[in-house]
């Protein structure tokens, strides 16, 4: 009688486990949607704008130099890469995001954050963002990403258009100027 007692209570126990243990699941595959939806209901920076097919306009820059810090990795099993600090070039900026060149090969399959911080034109920048793209092209030792800039402040917005304006007239002068 007892033992038919305590695999009642077990079996009772372990039924609430599995009820609270279900609930949990449904909700981390509810917020992978959620989140899923949301980025696919966005126009991605290559989807938009006319011409380019890009939201936002993109100038190029002469191989800034900046910090890139590895703040999160969807993938578990690289968690030793977090507050990891490493190098890149800048080579093409947007208010939306940028073109980094690194001769670090990182799993982007899986979203990855990171904290960029590049200086230009006597702006200093440091901003969230997260790997959208990567290409690695044959016997080179560089790799070239695309990072999508996340949570932008206003102000940081407002400054990085002034940046790009300024950099994209500064370009337009100069082929001017060669022009005649």
């Amino acid at each position: 009688m007892i033992w038919n007692v305590g695999l009642a209570i077990v079996t009772v126990i372990y039924m609430i486990w599995g009820y609270f243990y279900y609930k949990k699941m449904i909700r981390n595959r509810d917020a992978e949607i959620e989140r899923l939806l949301k980025k696919a209901n966005q126009p991605s920076a290559n989807q938009l704008a006319f011409g380019s097919k890009r939201r936002h306009h993109r100038v190029p820059v002469d191989h800034i130099t900046c910090m890139i810090k590895l703040t999160e990795f969807e993938n578990k099993k690289y968690q030793a890469w977090v507050n990891k600090t490493v190098e890149g070039k800048i080579e093409d900026l947007s208010v939306g995001g940028l073109k980094l060149l690194c001769e670090i090969d990182l799993p982007i399959k899986q979203r990855v954050e990171i904290e960029v911080q590049f200086d230009i034109l006597d702006e200093s920048f440091h901003l969230k963002g997260e790997f959208i793209r990567k290409e690695s092209r044959f016997q080179e030792k560089w790799i070239e990403y695309g990072i999508c800039f996340l949570d932008l402040t206003h102000a940081d917005e407002k400054r990085l258009g002034y940046v790009v304006n300024r950099l994209d007239q500064s370009k337009r002068k100069i082929k001017m100027a060669k022009a005649t």
